[in-house]
């Protein structure tokens, strides 16, 4: 660390001839007091050696640091030796006051605006690279104000990250709240209530409990009965004795004063990510990286949490901001409790991977297991505080959690399952009772069913002796003949009509010489036609498909058959094997892996319609039916069809997942690499890459879009859409830019809604620049786009000082309705102007709005006001707010604060004052970041008794001065007017208001006081001496 301090000291020195040491050394004399102020302890240096080790370490970190402000800076530090210094500087005990840094900066810059426009982004920088959560900085003022109150790097980190929690605010809008719940409705719920309890108590009394419970405790001594008892106990007593332990906490907390106590240890429980996720919980980033976004939605079950970004410094950051406010804050511990939440529900590997999937860590470490292990080796917290919103969240999901059904049947299961066998040992004993009665039934059934089918053959048997003594030959009864309601005559062999099938103890032996007409032959075609028209195996009469069938044929004088009608030809049409087809898809629902042999073994004729009634079955995977089309193309009547491959891509996208696109992916490549490509059509491709856009599988759809033209064929409209969709769904933007290139070149494009997506995506994800070129073409081509699509992209354009003019030119292209509404666009484009100092322009747009619309509001004036104040020309700022007065919009507490804000900054305090007497006629009660505008300004041209008056005047007016003026005002009393009394006197006021003064203010005013007693002492030993 020293070799690389002084490395960067000597470059510091040699990029500058007029930059010395020793002139910063003086200059930083005029804050020793300051400096040793910070620090809890006496520094044993003197005033010399402590500026020269300031003078270099400031030095060595503003140049360190450019690094986060300028990206191209050459670095003389290798990266491993980059993070060593970086972990090194969040030491607490390594911090440097940042006025220390600022002033090293304006003596570098010759410019305090400069210095602290450089700092600002410096830090900022820094904090997002080294920040546990990932952060959305405010605007570059609203940081500087920030950046004034933090006393060192490692505070302003930590007041990024963590909220300011009024605890005042909040115990009084709970009072607040209880008071009008008291006064209100709930006299009747509660009156009610009361009516419940009374009920309760008198069932509840030991005569009612004994006639109530009596038949139940003798059951339940019973064997086997003890186990249930426990289980209905756990389930349904269980919330009933919560109820009436919450009942009689609440009737106590209303006897008992509400005394503030540190939380228990038991309220820090909380279950694992993955115990969540199985009982329903999902977990959901937020965009914003403070603290306070950590909520519990009780109606979804989702946990929404802040984006953790861990990388090797990440340990070392959380450990010294756990410390850092441990040392510091005399409040809640509101980061700790957060460290103690996290450090709550990640305890294994399982839980940082299933954080890492749903996009709330995002981890540069080498596994999840070294995550996971990172955060449990977090130590506790040095004491147990309450912080309200997260006790609420954790209150929250332990309540949802032990809700669910699924929780209290698991812990009813390991409680009275895992724990007694008397359980098991009766849900056996039920369940084999179960069985053996099911067995009983299915044998009086069976028994049943042999009798009726024994009285339907003897009955059989009678006709048929009946038959034998009137007709010489039984044998020459043939067959029946049946016609058919169209008059089509079918003709049956008349063993078919038997009550049961022939067996081989009893078989049907019919000669073919006695068969006067059909063959053996015309027989076996017969049948088949006969089962085909719905006559069942055992000969009983059937209706098919609607159809009656009634018997014309008899038996003649000498026992001959006797046909009435003639057969007549029946068209050949497929009919399907309804028993092998119901094999088939038994097989494809099942997860059988010898898919091909179960299929060989049906021995299935396969047609084109048995394959697409298959794809149409419901129930099958994806997978089974990409593996059942390749084991039918292997047979020579089943080929590749266009119609074939889109069944099946509507079989799979009915039923979207990820492995089964893919793999009907790699069946078109197939198909198209191999076999001829007039299978596929574009159609085809474009429902896949909507598959893989639905999927989120962005690179697989922007496969099938480079397939595309390698098949031979040229991407339409939707094609460049789906495609589009796909990957800036998933924020491939080089892609994306890459494929809307194309598109821009062959100039097919989409419809004009689509369009305004399109330029929405883009925009959205930073691209404005390619968002701006499809504009252009989409007007070109006079597509209609959305007016929200335009605002959009307006919106994306003002980002950049670089594009600011597109944006300028596209707001003459709204008109209509479309510029009626369109308030936003023009104001983004008034502040980015506004950001780049171009008042000129600006107001011209302004002037613009007022003549043709929108009507600008007070934000538009404010932003002008604003802009016109840090340039340094009030007097057009005061001419804007006439202009905004004369519109009849009253100015806000904040145009006048920015007005005085720029006046108190040019040291014209009358002016000031005079604007702050417009703005007490305008408003009854005014902010408190006017009056501290005020009071800095007095500080500075160092009037301290205005500055008072101004803080009694505060409190005059219900304007409640907080932490910031009493800081600003004991440091000026004791850096420059060395009047540690009148400091002290701030001091005290500050604590009977309940305010909490820094550490650096303290140490102020107890170095001055020390400073001016030593000064007596050496005066009190001069006098002596001279005596």
């Amino acid at each position: 660390m020293e070799r690389y301090k002084l490395m960067i000291a000597r470059k510091t020195r040699n990029q500058s001839k007029s930059f010395k040491f020793h002139d910063l050394v003086e200059k930083l004399q005029s804050i020793e007091m300051k400096i040793r102020a910070c620090y809890h302890k006496y520094i044993g240096f003197n005033g010399e050696t402590l500026l020269w080790i300031m003078a270099v370490d400031s030095s060595f970190l503003i140049e360190f640091l450019k690094i986060y402000s300028f990206r191209k800076v050459e670095t003389l530090i290798n990266r491993v030796g980059h993070n060593e210094i970086l972990r090194d500087i969040m030491m607490i005990e390594n911090q440097i006051p940042l006025f220390v840094l600022r002033k090293t900066l304006e003596f570098q810059l010759e410019s305090t605006e400069s210095a602290d426009d450089l700092l600002v982004s410096v830090l900022t920088g820094l904090c997002r690279d080294l920040s546990p959560l990932v952060i959305k900085f405010d605007d570059d003022e609203i940081l500087k104000a920030q950046f004034h109150e933090c006393n060192h790097i490692l505070d302003f980190l930590y007041q990024m990250i963590v909220p300011r929690i009024e605890e005042e605010e909040l115990e009084e809008e709970e009072d607040e709240e209880n008071r009008a719940d008291d006064n209100g409705g709930n006299r009747a719920i509660r009156f009610l209530e009361e009516i419940k309890y009374q009920f309760k108590r008198v069932f509840a009394s030991r005569p009612a409990d004994l006639i109530l419970r009596f038949p139940w405790r003798i059951i339940s001594n019973l064997p086997g009965f003890m186990a249930l008892k426990l289980s209905a106990d756990y389930l349904f007593t269980r919330q009933e004795n919560e109820a009436t332990t919450t009942r009689r906490e609440s009737s106590s907390s209303v006897s008992i004063p509400d005394i503030e106590k540190p939380p228990l240890v038991e309220e820090l429980t909380i279950p694992s990510v993955s115990d969540l996720h199985k009982a329903g919980v999902r977990f959901k980033p937020t965009t914003h990286g403070n603290i306070s976004t950590v909520t519990f939605d009780s109606n979804s079950g989702q946990f929404h949490l802040p984006v953790i970004n861990l990388d090797i410094n990440t340990e070392t950051v959380l450990r010294n901001l756990v410390a850092y406010e441990a040392s510091n804050t005399s409040g809640p511990l509101v980061f700790t409790r957060y460290t103690e939440l996290i450090n709550g529900i990640i305890d294994s590997e399982e839980d940082v991977r299933l954080l890492r999937e749903q996009g709330v860590l995002v981890s540069r470490l080498k596994s999840d297991q070294e995550a996971a292990e990172m955060w449990n080796g977090m130590s506790k917290s040095v004491r147990l505080t309450k912080v309200g919103f997260l006790d609420k969240t954790i209150e929250d999901v332990n309540r949802y959690y032990t809700g669910r059904w699924k929780v209290k049947i698991g812990r009813l299961v390991e409680v009275y399952v895992y724990g007694s066998w008397q359980i098991l040992a009766f849900l056996a004993a039920v369940l084999l009772l179960m069985l053996v009665s099911l067995q009983l039934f299915s044998l009086v059934f069976s028994s049943f069913l042999r009798s009726q089918n024994a009285s339907r053959n003897l009955a059989v048997t009678r006709i048929s002796k009946k038959k034998t003594q009137m007709t010489p030959s039984l044998t020459s009864l043939s067959r029946f003949s049946y016609l058919e309601s169209s008059g089509n005559a079918y003709a049956r062999n008349i063993r078919f009509f038997s009550a049961s099938p022939p067996t081989e103890e009893n078989p049907v032996s019919l000669p073919t010489d006695e068969i006067p007409i059909s063959s053996a032959a015309e027989l076996t075609l017969e049948e088949s036609v006969a089962s085909a028209l719905g006559f069942s195996e055992s000969g009983d009469f059937g209706v098919n498909g609607g159809t009656s069938m009634e018997a014309v044929g008899g038996v003649a004088e000498y026992g001959d058959s006797e046909i009435v009608a003639i057969e007549n030809e029946v068209s050949e049409v497929y009919q399907f094997d309804d028993e092998k087809l119901e094999s088939v898809l038994c097989l494809l629902r099942s997860d059988e892996e010898s898919l091909e042999f179960g299929l060989n073994a049906l021995n299935v004729d396969l047609h084109l319609d048995f394959v697409v009634r298959v794809f149409e079955s419901p129930g099958i995977s994806g997978k089974n039916l990409i593996r059942f089309l390749k084991w039918a193309t292997l047979n020579e009547e089943i080929t590749v069809t266009t119609s074939l491959v889109e069944s099946l891509l509507v079989a799979i996208a009915g039923d979207t997942r990820r492995m089964d696109a893919y793999g009907l992916w790699d069946l078109v490549k197939e198909i198209g690499e191999k076999e001829n490509t007039s299978v596929l059509n574009l159609e085809i491709l474009n429902e896949l890459i909507a598959l893989f856009g639905k999927l989120g599988k962005s690179k697989a759809a922007f496969d099938v879009f480079s397939k595309t033209q390698e098949f031979g064929f040229t991407p339409n409209a939707k094609t460049y859409y789906l495609t589009l969709e796909a990957l800036c769904k998933r924020s491939f933007m080089d892609w994306a830019c890459s494929v809307c290139e194309k598109m821009l070149k062959s100039g097919v494009l989409p419809e004009g809604e689509q369009m305004g997506n399109i330029i929405t995506w883009f925009s959205k994800e930073g691209k404005a620049e390619e968002a701006y070129s499809v504009y252009e073409l989409a007007k070109t081509k006079e597509k209609s786009l959305p007016p929200r699509s335009v605002a959009t992209l307006i919106s994306a354009l003002c980002k950049n000082d670089g594009t600011i003019t597109f944006a300028q030119e596209m707001l003459s292209d709204l008109s209509g309705e479309a510029r009626r509404r369109g308030i936003k666009p023009f104001s983004d484009v008034i502040h980015s102007l506004c950001r780049m100092r171009n008042v000129k322009d600006a107001k011209a747009l302004l002037l613009d709005m007022i003549s043709k619309g929108p009507a600008p509001g007070n934000a538009v004036f404010n932003l002008i006001v604003h802009a016109c104040s840090k340039t340094g020309d009030l007097d057009e700022a005061k001419e804007v707010l006439k202009l905004m007065e004369s519109r009849g919009l009253k100015p806000d507490v904040y145009t006048y604060t920015v007005i005085i804000s720029g006046y108190a900054k040019g040291g014209m305090m009358n002016e000031a004052q005079e604007i702050l007497a417009e703005a007490k006629k305008k408003h009854k009660k005014l902010s408190p970041v006017t009056y501290h505008a005020l009071i800095r300004g007095y500080c500075k041209i160092e009037e301290y008794d205005e500055a008072l008056k101004l803080l009694k005047e505060m409190d005059r007016f219900g304007v409640q001065p907080n932490a910031d003026e009493y800081n600003k005002l004991i440091q000026s009393f004791c850096l420059k007017a060395l009047d540690w009394e009148k400091a002290e006197m701030l001091f005290e006021e500050m604590k009977q208001k309940g305010l909490h003064l820094n550490a650096i203010s303290q140490g102020l005013i107890r170095a001055v006081k020390e400073m001016e007693s030593e000064a007596k002492v050496t005066e009190d030993d001069n006098l002596l001496a001279e005596a």
